[in-house]
Parts: C-alpha cells; sequence; structure tokens
C-alpha cells in the first residue's frame, strides 16, 4: 500500500511536471510494432528489473503520437514476450483532466486503485497469450460513472519480440471523445482475476510501488501528452461496400473508407464504378462523414460478388485515394431469402378462446443486417393470405472476395410474437453465400411442424420396476409428463397400478402399470417421469421421453413401453443397435486394401484401446450398401443400461481422426430404436469432426477463399456451443475463448489442421472444466497470421 509521504511527494512531481515540454509527435506510424520516428522521445520511462511476478511484466518506455485522426501508442517490455506468451497490458486515460472525475477501479477486476487528479476515463486492455496478435486481442472500455463498459476493440495493434518486446496500438480519436490532451499510464498484470499491477511505465517514475501479487497498487495517470497538429499525408482506403436492391431497375451502394473524405470530392459520381450499374449520386453521409451512398440506376444481380473501384476522392487533408487496385477496391454480394414462418399452432395454444385482440404480430430477428437482436420488432413480418404464415423477404450483402468471388456468413434467427415473446428453442440457422442466390425456407414456430404432432388417438402403456424401494401397502405410483392428459402436478392424479388387473400382469411383482391415451394432434414428443407419493424419481436429471409414432401405434394396437426401472433415468432399458458410417474420400494417399478403418469410443463395447477391435467395412455386405465407395459402415450393440450419451471417433489403422480436435457425439435413442430397428448415424466425413456428408460440399473449399469464423450456435448458449470456420489451406490453427475481462478460458484448438470446413464444440467449461457464468465472451481464430473474433452471450 502506498504510503502517504510518498503518495504527497508524488502529487508535488505531478505539479512540477505539469509544465513540462512532452515528446509526441504528429504523423501516422506503421503499425508493425516498430517504433517509426514519428513518434519522438519516450514520454515515460521506467528503468529495468523493478517488475514483480513473471519478469515480462516489466515495463520500460512509453511512446505516443498522433495524426488528423488516430491515437497511437507504443510501448517496450523487458523480456521475450513471444517466448513467455504471458502477460495483460494496459493503457488508462484520463481525457477530461479538468474535473476530477472518472474510475478508481479495474474493469477487469484487478486489485489495483486509481488515486490521483486524472482518474482514467477510458482504459486499453490487451493480453498476450500467443501468436499471431492483432486488434481482437485487445479492448476498449469506458468508463460510464459508476462502471465499466466494454465498447469494442482498437482500430490496429502489433508487436515485435526478442531480448527487448514492444507492443503499438492504434485507437481513434473519436473513440476516445477526440481529447486535445490525454493524462496517461501504461501498467501490466497477470492473469488471475485480482491481479494487481506488477510494473508501470510513467512520468513520473516510480509512482507505483506494490510489492507483491496481493498488494494492491495504486495507479496514477501523471503523464501528459498533448494532442499534436500538422499535415495529414495519409491517403484515404475503402475499408467495404455494401449494396441494396430498392428497385426491379435501381441499387443503392455504401462506401465506407478508413478516414473522412472531403465533401466535393466525395460527391462526384464519376468517381465510382461498379461494373453492371451506373452511378448517379454520392451523398456523404451527415453522421460520420467517412461513409458515402451512391444511388445506382440498374439492379445488382443477386449471387454476384460486384465490385466497387474508387479514383479521387481525397481526405479532409486532401489526399487522395491511390488507384493501385488493392486499397481502392471493395466487394459485396447480394443474397435475398423469403422466410415463411407458420405460426398456425402457436397461435392455436396462444389464444385457445378465440381469435386475438387486436391482431397478433409477428417479427423476425436475427445476426446479419437488416436483422438485428436489438432493438426487437423492427423487421415485422405479414401475413397476406390470412393463413397464420407470416412472411418476411429480406436482402442481405455480405463481403466477398474480390479475386475469386467467394463469401458468406452464417445468419442465425428467431421470431418473436407481439414484441414480447420469443420462440423457447435454440436459433434457428442458416448459411448465406454467394451459392444461395435466392431462397426461400420453410421454418415453424419453435420448430413445431405438424409432422411433429399425431394424426390419431394412440394407447401407451407403461410400466416401472419399483423394486428398488418397494413401495409400501397404501403408497401410490404415478406418472407425470408433458402432454394431456399428463400433466406435471403433484400429487398426481395418473396413478399406476400393481393389481393384476390388465394392462398389469402379475400383481405383487412390483411392476406398476398404467395405459394413457394420448388425443389426436398430441406433440409427438412425450416427456415423463414416475412419481412416488410426493416425490419425483431421478430428481436432478432430465425427463424420460416416448415417440409416438401414429404410423405404426393407434388404440387398436397400442405401444407398449419396456419396463422402466424407478430412478434410472440416465441409461437405456433396452438394448439398441447403431449403424456408425464414415466416408474417407477425403483421405490422402487414399485408404489401402491393407488399412484398418475403425470406430472406438466411451460407452461399451466400444473403448479408446489401439488397435480398436471394431473394424468397418466397405464391402457391401449389410449394413453396408455399396462395395468401394468408400463409405465404411458396422453395427455395434449398445446394450440394457447404457448411458445415453456416446463420445467416439474413427480410426486408419492405429491413428485416430481430428488429433487434438475433440470428440465426435451421439445420443443413443432407446424410444425410436432397438435391436429390431437400429439407430443410423449420418454419414460422417473423415477427419472433419462434427461435419456430415450431407454438408460435404462445404467439407472441401476452394484455397483461395478467405479464413473465414462463422457466428457460434445457439448463440446465446445455455450448456454448449459450436464453432465453425474455414481454412483456404492446411496449417496451424488456434482457437481460445476469452472472458470479457481478456483472461483466457480455454483453448479448444492449437494444431496444425487441413484445408476446408471444420466445426467444434465448446461444453461451456474452462480449463479446469468448470462451468463459467453468465457473461460476454469472445471466440478468437488465428491462423497464418490471421485473426478472426466472434462476441457471444452465455446465460447459466
Amino acid at each position: 500500500m502506498m504510503r502517504k509521504e510518498s503518495f504527497l511527494l508524488v502529487l508535488l512531481a505531478l505539479v512540477l511536471f505539469s509544465g513540462q515540454v512532452m515528446a509526441a509527435g504528429f504523423g501516422t506510424p506503421t503499425i508493425d510494432g516498430t517504433l517509426d520516428a514519428v513518434y519522438g522521445t519516450a514520454e515515460a520511462t521506467d528503468k529495468s528489473g523493478d517488475g514483480n511476478g513473471n519478469a515480462v511484466m516489466d515495463l520500460l518506455n512509453l511512446y505516443v503520437c498522433n495524426d488528423v485522426n488516430y491515437w497511437y501508442f507504443y510501448f517496450t517490455i523487458n523480456a521475450d514476450i513471444n517466448a513467455t506468451r504471458w502477460g495483460k497490458y494496459l493503457i488508462y486515460m484520463d481525457t477530461d483532466s479538468t474535473n476530477g472525475s472518472g474510475a478508481t477501479s479495474d474493469a477487469w477486476g484487478r486489485n489495483v486503485v486509481v488515486s490521483d487528479p486524472h482518474k482514467p476515463e477510458y482504459s486499453i486492455a490487451s493480453w498476450v497469450d500467443g501468436l499471431p496478435y492483432d486488434a481482437g486481442d485487445t479492448q476498449v472500455w469506458k468508463w460510464m460513472g459508476s462502471s465499466w463498459s466494454l465498447t469494442g476493440t482498437v482500430s490496429g495493434a502489433a508487436l515485435s519480440y526478442g531480448t527487448t518486446s514492444a507492443i503499438e496500438w492504434k485507437i481513434a480519436k473519436a473513440t476516445l471523445g477526440s481529447p486535445t490532451r490525454i493524462w496517461c499510464e501504461v501498467w501490466s498484470t497477470g492473469g488471475g482475476t485480482t491481479d494487481n499491477a506488477q510494473d508501470t511505465s510513467n512520468d513520473p517514475a516510480e509512482d507505483w510501488n506494490a510489492t507483491n501479487w496481493s498488494t494492491t497498487a495504486i495507479l496514477l495517470c501523471s503523464t501528459a501528452v498533448p494532442e499534436m497538429a500538422g499535415g495529414d499525408i495519409t491517403p484515404p482506403t475503402l475499408v467495404s461496400v455494401s449494396y441494396q436492391r430498392p428497385g426491379p431497375s435501381a441499387s443503392i451502394a455504401i462506401a465506407t473508407f478508413s478516414e473522412p473524405v472531403d465533401k466535393t470530392t466525395a460527391e462526384t459520381p464519376s468517381n465510382y464504378t461498379i461494373p453492371g450499374v451506373n452511378v448517379v449520386s454520392a451523398t456523404r453521409s451527415g453522421t460520420d462523414s467517412s461513409v458515402v451512398t451512391l444511388g445506382c440506376i440498374g439492379a445488382l444481380s443477386y449471387g454476384t460478388c460486384h465490385q466497387l473501384t474508387v479514383i479521387n476522392v481525397k481526405d479532409t487533408a486532401g489526399n487522395p485515394i491511390v488507384n493501385n487496385g488493392v486499397t481502392n477496391v471493395a466487394c459485396a454480394f447480394l443474397s435475398q431469402l423469403l422466410v415463411r414462418g407458420h405460426m398456425a399452432l402457436h397461435l392455436s395454444t396462444s389464444h385457445p378462446g378465440g381469435n386475438p385482440s387486436p391482431p397478433d404480430t409477428f417479427a423476425l430477428e436475427g445476426s446479419i443486417t437488416p436483422l438485428t437482436w436489438d432493438p426487437t420488432c423492427d423487421y415485422f413480418m405479414v401475413d397476406p393470405d390470412a393463413d397464420s404464415i407470416f412472411v418476411a423477404t429480406v436482402d442481405f450483402s455480405l463481403p466477398c472476395t474480390c479475386s475469386t468471388g467467394g463469401g458468406g456468413a452464417r445468419l442465425e434467427f428467431k421470431f418473436t410474437h407481439d414484441c414480447g415473446e420469443w420462440e423457447s428453442i435454440s436459433n434457428h440457422v442458416y448459411d448465406i453465400s454467394t451459392a444461395t442466390v435466392i431462397d426461400t425456407i420453410d421454418i415453424w414456430w419453435n420448430d413445431l411442424a405438424p409432422a411433429n404432432y399425431t394424426t390419431k388417438p394412440i394407447d401407451v402403456v407403461f410400466k416401472v420396476d419399483m423394486s428398488a424401494i418397494s413401495p409400501a401397502p397404501g403408497d401410490t405410483v404415478a406418472l407425470n409428463g408433458s402432454q394431456n392428459p399428463l400433466n406435471w402436478n403433484v400429487p398426481s392424479t395418473r396413478e399406476l397400478k400393481d393389481d393384476g388387473v390388465s394392462p398389469d400382469q402379475v400383481a405383487g411383482d412390483k411392476i406398476y402399470t398404467g395405459k394413457v391415451r394420448f388425443p389426436k394432434t398430441t406433440f409427438a414428443t412425450v416427456e415423463y417421469k414416475y412419481v412416488h407419493g410426493l416425490n419425483y424419481e431421478c430428481f436432478s436429471q432430465g425427463n424420460r421421453s416416448v415417440y409416438l409414432n401414429d404410423a405404426i401405434y393407434d388404440t387398436l394396437n397400442p405401444l407398449i413401453l419396456p419396463i422402466d426401472v424407478w430412478d434410472r433415468c440416465t441409461v437405456t432399458r433396452q438394448d439398441v443397435k447403431v449403424i456408425f458410417r464414415v466416408n474417407t474420400w477425403t483421405m490422402w494417399p487414399p485408404v489401402g486394401p491393407s488399412d484398418t478403418v475403425s470406430v472406438n469410443g466411451s460407452v461399451s463395447p466400444l473403448d479408446w484401446n489401439v488397435p480398436s477391435v471394431t473394424v468397418l467395412k466397405d464391402d457391401g455386405v449389410a449394413p453396408d450398401s455399396l462395395a468401394g465407395d468408400k463409405i465404411y459402415t458396422a453395427a455395434v450393440i449398445f446394450p440394457d443400461s447404457s448411458s445415453f450419451s456416446v463420445d467416439y471417433k474413427y480410426l486408419i489403422g492405429t491413428g485416430y481422426e481430428c488429433v487434438g480436435y475433440g470428440n465426435r457425439t451421439f445420443g443413443i435413442d432407446d424410444v425410436k430404436y432397438s435391436i429390431a430397428h437400429p439407430e443410423t448415424l449420418a454419414v460422417d466425413l473423415w477427419n472433419y469432426c462434427g461435419v456430415t456428408i450431407g454438408r460435404g460440399a462445404e467439407g472441401l473449399i476452394d484455397s483461395r477463399e478467405p479464413l473465414s469464423l462463422y457466428q457460434n450456435y445457439p448463440n446465446p448458449l445455455f450448456g454448449s456451443t459450436n464453432f465453425e470456420f474455414t481454412l483456404p489451406k492446411p496449417g496451424h490453427v488456434s482457437l481460445r475463448v476469452f472472458n470479457a475481462a481478456g483472461r483466457l478460458v480455454r483453448t479448444l484448438v492449437n494444431e496444425p489442421l487441413s484445408q476446408g470446413r471444420h466445426s467444434i464444440s465448446w461444453d461451456g467449461k474452462d480449463a479446469a472444466m468448470k462451468s463459467v457464468g453468465s457473461g460476454v465472451y469472445f471466440v478468437e481464430l488465428s491462423y497464418a497470421g490471421e485473426s478472426k473474433v466472434r462476441r457471444m452471450i452465455v446465460l447459466k
């Protein structure tokens, strides 16, 4: 803890330094981790060897400069951060130094106190846990008066490493409220959520004196840096373009530049070219002068990667865009999706007493513009035929690669009812690409399609073996469930009997039996549980389920279930045969005649022993359907009382697929399937764990396609979620999950992977296999010097 005498000395030093000439320069450095001359001399210097904790915490010098639109920060570290790959680095900034307001705590929860006339309104926080490193590894936080709010990432970030390492950041002035002077401090900290500051680089020196990880550090934003003026010599670049089709013979293009652009040149239509249409108007945005809207005669086609080329447009300092075919071009494509939302079944249950008043409204919410998750109900659907099928036609514009024409993204969406009720299921997903062009999808509210409802009444006979607890005379054994006539009321009214009267077979054998008639239009999947007196079985576990197969059963031919065992909800109740199939056509070299293809897994008779004894065949003998088609097949019988959840993986010889990538999984369905009626899994694609042959066209992609990380689904996630990404070429991949404080939660992938599309699931647990809490998290994909970051929500 800082002594009172030391703190007074620091305040005195602040007064002495307040008139010092600062070293900040004007100009635009290259964000590459190299100290450019424009930075000038160091704003603050800290001696080596005074950092606590890990050696990588030892900060040295801080440099700051600015140009017309950005602040740039560069600081050095007395260690090789690539070798250590460990550490957190932050800059606190006071941007309204006259009023003494600002944060006294840390956005990441570190054990620090800010005690100074210059308290921070902004915090840039970064982590270096491995390469590559870019803007996605750095967060910008804003003090909202009582708490910190995450506002996004910096505009650019880079590092260099060696005996001495350096980190460089670029951040838009507008992001910081365009201050003319900042008071700042760069500091380092560790990986724990309560770690205090371990070193600072500041002016005056020695304003930090924590002695160990647990000592509260007092930080002082005492380095004053004025905004410098000068001539801007950096030309603007075209960052992106998006398109709209407001009519059959008109198009709109929205161009976004790297910085504000000159109104006269930006609003000259002849400076813009889009093949296939004529640009007839150009209007610079009144709120963001880096955005220009182009009006075009002619309709841009769907599914085509359209290129916008810009010439002669200048920034506000008069620098013209460079006509090099790279920084003055951007590409995007249009795709149209007609969504037909079938709401009749939902309306019949939400308004059982008759028609609603006022009439129902439905809206489409989603993850890709023009859809949003917030605000709710900003994209209404219509019911033109009054048939309870609400429709919406949505045009999407997504970036594409100019050289290859490829591009796309995963759309997640949901319906909302009367602007308040959301579907209760996970998000619907749809992959938008240049191949989809114009498409129509039919979706039922909560996926409750008519096929999921019975077309006639069905009788079901339930039986439960109560030997484990031997009910006393007068005890009741009953059945509760999710579909009428069952319900979840306790005490239950659906009593089962052990009296030898049909459908019970033998009195006193402790097998309690009852028949339930489910009426026509019952939801075909019924969840249920047994009740002894007032107590449910398997209290902390999920419900049992039964599928009402109206193609086989009715009131004359009842569905007679196998005997359940009281309080044994997590294992199967009968033997189930499962057919495994794997397509090896992606193998290179191909599977040879002497090679053995097999499957291992977590539930007996499968195990993880190598070599495997569960061999698959491609010989045309059942269950294999066709010899020589490279689809290897085997049948495995999982016995009664097997665990429902099975992890598995394929092998060729003694080598596993997807090494280090996580296992495949499936659930044994002992309701629909048995030995006589096997459960046949979808065809798996070798080494593409989680991707089936049904999407095999996505499994291998053109090597010229860009690196892509799709939004995880479901999002928000309640239990587990899936991440999918594409690699343009084979290479080393890192897929990591971070919390909002920038702390590494878990590394999901850190190994070489093949070209193509990959999928991996995350169970919502950290590296210690403990469930993470609710909140905002980030997943980062790193590959070949590139990085992609997606934001997600965890709800528990």
